[in-house]
């Protein structure tokens, strides 16, 4: 049997996305589980944007959601809605979210937590950089236009 180039290179970044994902999804459930999803005005608020923030991403993407950092074979790059803005926004909705959920019960505890969030992300998101950049020739471009996750900051 024949293996195609491209299916090598993803099945052997399978085992870091995998990691990256369980690694992050742990750290979203033991953070509400920790400071609990519910707490004031601020926080609330912080949530609503967090959750348009992603569902404008998702929407943007036509529902073509991947949790992992691969990047599929029939994948496009997204440059319109909030992608004109910030490359990662579902990242920066998760830790818009998570932060708002830590501000509830803002611990030593809860922002080690988030820290780790933060630190897992970051990796996941230079990882998913660099496989968009082998994938699309017009990313550098589009990622020198753009932030990652503030707009106009970072």
């Amino acid at each position: 049997m024949i293996e195609a180039p491209n299916q090598h290179k993803k099945s052997a970044s399978r085992p870091h996305s995998i990691l990256f994902v369980s690694l992050q999804f742990i750290l979203i459930f033991a953070i509400a589980l920790h400071a609990g999803v519910r707490g004031g005005a601020v926080q609330n608020t912080m949530t609503i944007l967090a959750i348009a923030l992603g569902v404008w991403a998702i929407t943007t993407m036509r529902l073509k959601v991947n949790v992992f950092p691969d990047v599929r074979t029939s994948q496009r790059l997204y440059t319109g809605g909030p992608y004109r803005f910030i490359r990662h926004p579902m990242y920066t909705s998760v830790l818009l979210a998570t932060l708002a959920w830590v501000l509830n019960s803002p611990d030593t505890l809860a922002w080690v937590m988030w820290l780790a969030l933060l630190i897992n992300l970051l990796a996941k998101l230079r990882y998913e950089e660099m496989l968009l950049k082998q994938k699309f020739p017009d990313y550098k471009a589009y990622a020198l236009r753009t932030k990652r996750l503030l707009p106009f900051l970072y």
